[in-house]
C-alpha cells in the first residue's frame, strides 16, 4: 500500500538511521565489559541488532499505515468504485467520501478469487479535498462530482461525465455532514 504522505518516510528513514547509530554503541559495551571477548560479541551482535530492530520498525510502520487506511475507509459517508477495463487488465478506482472534507482514493489492480480478502500491496492510495458545491452535492479533484437526493434517498456520481458505481452510503453521516456544511455558511 502506497500513500504518497513524504513526512511519514522521512519519519521512517530517520528512525532506521537513529537506530544504526545506536547500535554502534554496542561493541563499545562489550570491549568495557569483557574487553576483547566483548568487542568480538558486539561486533557480531551489531547486525543482528539492526536486522532485527530495522525489520520491527518497518512492520510497525506498515501496520501503522494500513491501520490509518482501514479507519478512513470505515469513516467514509459514501464509497464510490469505478472499474476500467484496457489492455494491461483491469484497474479498479475507488473513493472514500469522509464527513471532514476529505477523500482517500485508491487505484490499482483488484483481486478475485481465493485471494481476493488479503491486503492489497499493489494499491496506491492519495488523498484530495472534498469541495461543497452546493446543499447537495460536492466535487474531488475537480473530477468526480456526488449529487444527493434526500427525499429519494438516492446519490448519483460521475467521473468526468460519466457514471459510477456507488458502493455504499451512510446516510446519517451524509446528513449531518451537509447540516454541518449549512451551519458553517450561515456564520
Amino acid at each position: 500500500m502506497i500513500v504518497q504522505n513524504i513526512t511519514f518516510y522521512i519519519i521512517i528513514t530517520l528512525s532506521l538511521i537513529a537506530i544504526l547509530v545506536v547500535s554502534i554503541v554496542i561493541p563499545f559495551i562489550g570491549f568495557i565489559n569483557k574487553r576483547w571477548k566483548g568487542l568480538a560479541i558486539g561486533c557480531l551482535a551489531q547486525p543482528i541488532f539492526c536486522a532485527v530492530v530495522f525489520l520491527l520498525v518497518v512492520l510497525g510502520a506498515l501496520h501503522y499505515q494500513e491501520r490509518s487506511l482501514s479507519k478512513y475507509r470505515e469513516a467514509a459517508i459514501v464509497t464510490l468504485r469505478k472499474t476500467v477495463t484496457d489492455d494491461n487488465g483491469n484497474h479498479s478506482y475507488t473513493w472514500y467520501l469522509k464527513g471532514d472534507d476529505e477523500c482517500l482514493f485508491e487505484m490499482g489492480e483488484p483481486r478475485h478469487g481465493r485471494y481476493s480478502d488479503r491486503k492489497r500491496e499493489d494499491v496506491e492510495a492519495k488523498l484530495f479535498d472534498i469541495i461543497p458545491l452546493d446543499s447537495c452535492s460536492v466535487c474531488v479533484d475537480d473530477v468526480v462530482v456526488v449529487k444527493f437526493d434526500f427525499d429519494n434517498r438516492t446519490v448519483t456520481a460521475t467521473d468526468y461525465d460519466e457514471p459510477i458505481e456507488v458502493v455504499s452510503i451512510n446516510w446519517d453521516r451524509v446528513k449531518d455532514y451537509f447540516a454541518r456544511l449549512a451551519v458553517t455558511k450561515v456564520r
